[in-house]
């Protein structure tokens, strides 16, 4: 092996190990017609019984789908993914 393919292994091996795993989810909400799929959000979800979130965090919105129900009414389905670092 070449040092330049050594270096660009080893490269790989250090982006893939800085990686981490995308923390994703679905959340159904009242209608928010002004959400856009790239956007970033502040999630609360999951209340503990000392009052705080399990999740507490921004997340980035990936897909976006508006539907009405006859049970409640006019609902956005979001799915949104976070990442150790985000884009502004």
């Amino acid at each position: 092996m070449s040092g330049i393919a050594i270096a660009r292994a080893l490269a790989y091996a250090e982006f893939l190990r800085s990686r981490t795993t995308p923390i994703v989810g679905t959340l159904t909400i009242p209608l928010a017609e002004d959400l856009m799929p790239g956007q970033l959000i502040h999630v609360h979800a999951k209340k503990k019984s000392d009052g705080t979130y399990r999740v507490d965090d921004d997340f980035r919105v990936t897909k976006i789908l508006h539907t009405m129900s006859s049970e409640l009414g006019y609902i956005s389905t979001v799915d949104v993914a976070r990442t150790e670092w985000q884009f502004s």
